[in-house]
């Protein structure tokens, strides 16, 4: 998968906009980021920013939008793509993808602990999708109780974000790459009650 910063394949003027916006927020965060400072990122006026965003909040928007299509991409590429022995695949993927896309992975860790609308839009979106594919997979007992599936999803999917929330505090203390650190942390992962007890795939 192509990194996500502004010197990749897609050098569409509203993609390098974009590229500026998420290596922006990862840095500093959402409302630190104006739109004259995504502008000068990108190599442009503020009047092209504008032309395309014409809110800041449409832009953050469409960042967001970016970010989940290229974590459900990674998701489904897991379903025909290498290491597909694993217990879940997806997340192989998805520690791939992080490990590969340091601006990603720092723009997904700089909105989960900011409680900006725009992170907690992304987290709840996130959550829903989650829920639902709980609702299909779970055991009976847990797929009829809507509100402890939902805390359910909502606690798997900060499981799932961990190393990408904590970042160099988990390789520091672990002492490892961020591969190594990923790696440990699904084993470990993997034989908690919470996650052992779902389906894997076939």
């Amino acid at each position: 998968m192509a990194n996500p910063g502004i010197d990749e394949s897609d050098l569409t003027t509203k993609a390098r906009v974009r590229a500026a916006a998420l290596d922006l927020v990862g840095e500093q965060g959402l409302d630190a980021t104006t739109i004259r400072q995504v502008a000068a990122h990108a190599g442009v006026s503020v009047g092209v920013v504008q032309h395309h965003y014409k809110t800041k909040a449409e832009l953050a928007d469409d960042v967001r939008t970016w970010v989940t299509a290229r974590l459900v991409d990674a998701a489904s590429a897991a379903t025909g793509g290498a290491r597909v022995d694993a217990a879940r695949p997806e997340l192989v993927a998805f520690d791939d993808l992080m490990s590969g896309n340091p601006k990603l992975a720092a723009y997904i860790r700089r909105i989960l602990i900011e409680a900006t609308p725009n992170a907690k839009r992304w987290f709840s979106e996130a959550v829903d999708q989650t829920t639902e594919h709980l609702r299909e997979k779970a055991p009976a007992d847990l797929a009829e109780a809507p509100e402890e599936l939902r805390t359910v999803a909502a606690m798997l999917l900060v499981v799932t974000f961990g190393p990408v929330i904590l970042g160099s505090a988990l390789t520091d203390l672990l002492d490892c790459s961020v591969e190594d650190a990923q790696y440990r942390w699904r084993q470990v992962e993997d034989r908690m009650p919470i996650t052992a007890a779902l389906p894997r795939p076939r």
